[in-house]
């Protein structure tokens, strides 16, 4: 059975899997660059590994019919649960059928993230050096993750929706579904964590939980890519651990831009508990 690690980009996946890593690996200390830890869905090299076909012979429409019969063959072919890390939103394939299938699914971690620190993560993620871009493209129900015409790209063609769709998509997909906001993984991460654990079904302590939690400090994390490099890194970017706080976005988004998002997303920023006003931003 699959455990899908969901959420959209800059939400703090990566995380959650050193985390989780670090756990079941005993608490013994995990490299950013040695995860080993939950497969990703839009792996380019694992899915021609299990399809034996050449992907860049086929359309990305192709593509994504065929990666829901590879995540059905993947979870029969393995006696024990597969964690597999996604950034798709939970869509039909163009077959018309889940892309993610239910038979094969034991559980959903989904993690969220206020859009407004998103929107300021995602842009340096991407080196994209105006907000307003990044900005259009969580409002952009057609956006998506490696759709560029390379198909030798490491990554397949991931649709994210808008940020909203891609929430509610999660949140309406029937699966059994843990919705962890970032926010309380940084200020409440023994609680936090812990209740990731319970869902899962994770034998753990409270001190193995708690080691677990130290083992995967943002600051090490930080300090480990800037000596040793990220292999996950996109070569445009210049950081992929760079702050990991919660509410940064008052310091770095204009009042504009602020309100643009909190509007864009208004009843999915409320249905997350997160404030929509922009009272007190910096900038």
């Amino acid at each position: 059975m699959i455990v899908w690690l969901a959420s959209y980009p800059k939400s703090g996946n990566t995380w959650l899997r050193i985390f989780l890593a670090q756990l079941i690996r005993d608490g013994a200390p995990v490299s950013i660059n040695d995860i080993r830890f939950g497969a990703i869905a839009s792996s380019r090299e694992a899915f021609d590994a299990s399809t034996g076909f050449d992907s860049s012979l086929l359309t990305a429409d192709e593509i994504e019919t065929l990666r829901r019969e590879v995540y059905l063959d993947r979870a029969r072919e393995n006696s024990e649960t597969l964690y597999c890390k996604v950034h798709d939103a939970f869509v039909t394939t163009p077959a018309g059928q889940p892309l993610f299938p239910k038979e094969v699914t034991e559980s959903v971690v989904y993690l969220v993230r206020d859009p407004r620190d998103v929107a300021v993560s995602l842009a340096h993620h991407a080196n994209q050096p105006d907000f307003d871009v990044v900005i259009d493209w969580m409002n952009n129900p057609n956006y998506c993750l490696a759709d560029e015409r390379d198909r030798q790209a490491p990554q397949l063609r991931q649709r994210l929706l808008t940020w909203s769709q891609h929430v509610t998509s999660w949140m309406g997909s029937g699966l059994p579904t843990l919705i962890v906001r970032y926010e309380d993984l940084v200020n409440r991460p023994q609680e936090s964590f812990g209740n990731i654990v319970d869902f899962l079904h994770i034998s753990a302590t409270a001190q193995e939980i708690t080691h677990s939690i130290e083992g995967c400090d943002f600051n090490r994390l930080r300090a480990e890519e800037q000596k040793a490099g990220f292999t996950e890194r996109p070569p445009r970017s210049t950081a992929f651990f760079r702050e990991g706080k919660a509410g940064s976005w008052r310091g770095q988004l204009s009042n504009d831009q602020a309100t643009t998002i909190a509007r864009q997303h208004a009843a999915t920023i409320r249905r997350l508990g997160y404030d929509e006003t922009t009272n007190g931003n910096t900038t």
